[in-house]
């Protein structure tokens, strides 16, 4: 069973692949574990992309965002 709560459902070819990122992916960037990246999305903090539950990707703008809304000047 998936949780599809807090998690947008879009068709492949609405987002173009070179924009959209693993959760390992988003983990390194992050510098956390992807369990980290799981418990951001279930909160609400980072939203994820479900197209099949075994196909679950990032935004790279929602993930820099995060990133630059982070960091502390």
């Amino acid at each position: 069973m998936v949780r599809v709560m807090k998690k947008e459902s879009v068709p492949e070819a609405v987002v173009p692949a070179t924009s959209l990122l693993t959760r390992r992916q988003v983990a390194e960037r992050l510098g956390v574990c992807g369990h980290t990246v799981q418990r951001l999305t279930r909160k609400g903090i980072l939203q994820a992309l479900v197209f099949n539950p075994r196909l679950i990707r990032y935004r790279r703008e929602a993930v820099e965002a995060l990133i630059a809304h982070a960091t502390v000047e």
